[in-house]
Parts: C-alpha cells; structure tokens; sequence
C-alpha cells in the first residue's frame, strides 16, 4: 500500500477532528406577576434567569401615578413572550385606560435562531396563594398563544387560579412545548389576570401573597457547519480521484 493511500483515511479523522457542530444556543427566563406593596422597593413584575430573584422588576402604574392592581376585582390585560428581534423576553400590563408597563430581560449569551423551540416546565408555571387572615385569590382567564404558535406538546389551559386564607398552588398538568419559527421565533401568551380581596379601597396589595410564576426555555437544534460539511465533500471527491490514479 503507498503512502498516499495510508494517509488519507487519516486527513480525513483530522478534518473530522477540527470541525465542530455549530454550538446550540440557549435562553431561559422567568416571568412573575404577584400582588406586591406600593412602595418600599416592593414590586409586582418581574423577569430573572431564576425562581428565586428577579434581574427586572417593575410596578403597575395606574391612575394616580400609584403602583397598584386594579380595585374591585377587576380584570387587566397582560402578555409575557419573547421578541427573536431584541433577543429579549418582556411582560406587559395595560390599566383599564390602555396605558401599558413592560420590562425587558435580555439575552446576553448566543442569541437564539429563529427556529428554535421553546420549553414551558409545568413545575415553572404556576399560580399560588399563601396563607392569609381573609379571603384573597388571583386567577389568570382568557389564556392563549400569539398567532402562528405552534404547540409540539402539552396544553395552556384557558384559566388558572388560586385562593386563600388556605394555601393554595396550581400549575400545569405537563410541560408545553412549542413552536415560533412561523414568526421567525416571536411568541406571547396573553390573558387577563385578575387579584380579588386585596387590602385597600384602591387595590392595595399585602405583600406577596397572590402570585403567577412563568418560566421558559428557548433552545436551538446543534446543526452541522456547512464548512464541515463542504469540506467533507470535497475531502471525499479527492479521495476517490486518487484511488482512481492510484489503482
């Protein structure tokens, strides 16, 4: 056998070798709405990378400029998602006026591709109400999707909720996965969420006992390089012409 023939099974290992699959990336966040107290560096949104602190938080201006949920048991609108444009996951409430407060939590690491799939762990999304001296609940309604979502796995339930004065927790009965690419990796949910028996005539909120968790997990599909795989073709078109000379 010639020297030729025997090294070129192993120029071949050495391009395998020194080309790598593009790295998948990743994003995870967690979205947070909670009766919290006006003042005091409390605070009623939030957007972290954990279930134990929030990187942004931010509170639901109303009317009188004071950060409080709406009085009287009323419903208001908001949107948890994430915009593949800014590479960020955001949370939005609008006021019965239309007047709406976001956060943002940015991506920092490898940004997402478009067709990446995103995880809802049903331990990660949940609502709950802990211990109180009178009758409190939150309750999220009219829950769904953004258009052009596609659901892989799991169901969003329509509604979900939670009372008290006894402890209370509910969540999802599976985890979700889901689909953007059709909005080029743009997705929401949308509802109403609802607090019901807070303290104070203007909606005042004790603490954080009342309180919806959301978290999310975006990954990309680790994909071949196309100079790997350029290289392997054409790596394997010279092999065969040299076998070809040398027979």
């Amino acid at each position: 056998m010639s020297t030729t023939t025997t090294l070129l099974p192993a120029v071949l290992l050495a391009l395998l070798a020194s080309s790598e699959p593009l790295r998948a990336a990743d994003f995870t966040f967690f979205a947070t709405l909670r009766a919290g107290r006006p003042g005091g560096g409390d605070w009623e949104m939030g957007l972290g990378s954990t279930t134990v602190a929030s990187d942004v938080t931010g509170s639901v201006l109303w009317s009188n400029g004071q950060p409080h949920w709406r009085d009287g048991d009323l419903p208001q609108n908001f949107e948890i998602g994430y915009r593949a444009a800014t590479q960020s996951a955001y949370l939005t409430v609008w006021n019965s006026a239309g007047q709406q407060q976001t956060i943002q939590f940015a991506n920092t690491g490898t940004p997402l591709g478009p067709t990446a799939t995103w995880t809802l762990p049903s331990a990660n999304f949940f609502t709950s109400a802990s211990s109180a001296a009178q009758p409190s609940s939150i309750n999220l309604e009219n829950l769904r999707f953004s258009a052009g979502v596609q659901v892989l796995s799991g169901i969003l339930p329509a509604s979900l909720g939670a009372s008290q004065p006894a402890p209370s927790a509910n969540n999802l009965a599976a985890p979700l996965v889901i689909d953007p690419s059709a909005n080029g990796g743009t997705w929401a949910i949308a509802g109403t969420i609802r607090f019901s028996g807070l303290s104070g005539s203007d909606g005042t909120a004790r603490g954080s006992a009342l309180q919806f968790m959301m978290g999310a997990a975006g990954a990309d599909t680790p994909e071949v390089s196309t100079s790997l795989s350029a290289g392997l073709g054409f790596a394997a078109l010279g092999f065969a012409a040299l076998l070809r000379r040398i027979r």
